[in-house]
């Protein structure tokens, strides 16, 4: 037969012993791996710790911005000046907060790529009152066609296979490629990297639970062991080390433990860099979620830490939603986020800041109620007036002394090295 004839070979399944991989219905038995294309979802890619580090990560600083976003116009001077509260600020989703709405903005924007909102309520004017976030999973976009119905010029969204109309729509994409309007989702973009965290992940899971090789050898030292017999002596031997007993064995008997480091397994290095490569992906700094930043540089006080933060990490996806959400409010008005409660100084350095706008040191740019109000402090109380003089007698003029001062003296220093003494009224 061609090339060669096969053997008949018997094979053997093992399938009880405690370093089996997953043993059962399981990627190590054949079934689909856990993060295979089909099942890595926005949702699935939440279980690799750094994505989720990643995630929360700007989530949570961003959404904690909430109290300082708000709609401003432009007035004298050209001088931001902030406007009342918004309804779709107040109260823009039937369920949470505006710190719950812009975290799940966030997400959708972090695991997607895309910002979907379903417009729910209109004002008078035909301005958005209330957007709810979908999930972009369930939304289908065609983008693609070169002209006409399902192209860059003319999309179609489909939400569970509906039409959705295009003006009730807030759409807000992170990374856009040219003509499209789809922005492009991290994970789909980046599925190597997250397989390869999720299968280090799972890998490390069995190697911690069931052991990665197997725990140690058994060899009798005077006596040959039959087949049978090794079977009964390594099924005992499974049993205690599953139930954690002390195990107990003769004289004959020698036991050699097998021990890896997980460091020689390249799980430590594995996971590090992964993690790395999801903070490059998010742009958020690597020490962070657990990444190596790959330099020495450290920062002197916390509050150039925060700058870098924010001027690198949080800067452009502030940028993003401020410009997306000007478009909900009238033309000459627009949306910015307040993010001077996160550069918080030490109590020093608030000192010397609030020295400065009081004029100890220079010319003061704040008055004292200024800097009352930043601590929640009411206005300083107004100081009493001068008693008024005696009738009379007029009141000094200032740099002079009254009429019944003590003359003072004074010496001065003649040119010839002798001195001449004088009194005047004026203290000097």
């Amino acid at each position: 037969m061609w090339p060669f004839k096969s053997r008949n070979v018997e094979r053997r399944s093992i399938s009880n012993v405690p370093w089996m991989p997953m043993a059962g219905q399981s990627w190590g038995a054949g079934w689909p791996a856990p993060w295979d294309n089909a099942s890595l979802t926005p949702e699935a890619s939440l279980r690799l710790v750094p994505v989720f580090g990643a995630v929360r990560f700007l989530a949570d600083n961003i959404a904690s911005m909430a109290s300082g976003l708000g709609v401003y116009k432009l007035g004298a001077d050209n001088i931001a000046q902030r406007l009342p509260t918004p309804p779709l600020f107040a109260n823009p989703s039937i369920n949470g907060t505006l710190y719950t709405w812009l975290h799940r903005l966030v997400i959708s924007l972090s695991l997607d790529g895309n910002g979907i909102g379903l417009i729910t309520d209109r004002d008078y004017y035909g301005y958005p009152t209330a957007i709810e976030w979908l999930n972009p999973v369930n939304v289908v976009t065609l983008d693609r066609a070169i002209e006409g119905p399902g192209s860059y010029t003319d999309p179609r969204w489909y939400w569970w296979g509906r039409p959705l109309d295009p003006a009730d729509l807030l759409h807000i994409p992170w990374f856009v490629l040219p003509w499209r309007v789809r922005g492009l989702s991290p994970i789909s973009a980046f599925a190597m990297t997250a397989r390869t965290g999720l299968a280090a992940q799972a890998y490390a899971e069995e190697w911690f639970n069931n052991g990665g090789v197997p725990p140690g050898t058994f060899r009798n030292t005077t006596q040959k062991v039959l087949p049978d017999d090794a079977d009964e002596i390594a099924s005992r031997y499974t049993k205690r080390l599953r139930t954690r007993q002390p195990l107990i064995y003769g004289m004959d008997w020698e036991y050699t433990p097998i021990a890896i480091s997980p460091n020689e397994a390249r799980f430590i290095e594995t996971s590090q860099l992964t993690a790395t490569h999801i903070a490059i992906i998010y742009g958020v700094p690597p020490t962070k979620i657990g990444g190596v930043s790959g330099d020495t540089f450290t920062y002197k006080n916390a509050e150039q830490e925060s700058i870098d933060t924010l001027t690198f990490s949080f800067r452009p996806w502030l940028e993003r939603l401020e410009f997306a959400l000007s478009t909900c409010f009238p033309r000459g008005t627009f949306v910015r986020f307040d993010t001077s409660e996160f550069l918080r100084v030490d109590a020093m350095t608030r000192a010397q800041i609030d020295a400065l706008s009081l004029g100890t040191q220079q010319t003061g740019w704040k008055s004292r109620d200024e800097v009352r109000a930043a601590y929640n402090l009411p206005p300083a109380p107004e100081p009493e007036p001068a008693a008024p003089p005696p009738p009379g007698q007029q009141q000094p003029t200032p740099g002079t002394a009254p009429a019944n001062a003590e003359p003072v003296m004074r010496v001065r220093w003649a040119t010839n090295g002798h001195h001449n003494v004088t009194t005047s009224n004026v203290k000097g």
